[in-house]
């Protein structure tokens, strides 16, 4: 497995390629090893609505989406409030 200053640079090479393009930067999150990917999906390197793109390869409403840009991708292992349901 990739050491965190590694996967940091993996990381920043996948922001300058997909230039703040979600859909870009889930493609090339598709071309990673599962090892690397997977570790990269649960860092702190990546927000979590950056893995929520990957999975689910679509937008959510605003308010989702700005609570998950809060969030790192590491805090979803613990879970996060994207919506509250009365």
């Amino acid at each position: 497995m990739a050491d965190y200053m590694d996967l940091a640079d993996i990381a920043e090479r996948l922001f300058e390629a997909s230039d703040d393009d979600d859909e870009r930067l889930a493609g090339r999150l598709d071309t990673l090893d599962e090892e690397t990917r997977r570790a990269l999906l649960a860092s702190d390197l990546l927000n979590a609505y950056q893995v929520f793109y990957f999975w689910f390869r679509e937008t959510p409403d605003d308010l989702a989406m700005e609570r998950l840009q809060l969030h790192a991708a590491s805090d979803l292992a613990r879970g996060i409030v994207i919506d509250e349901i009365d």
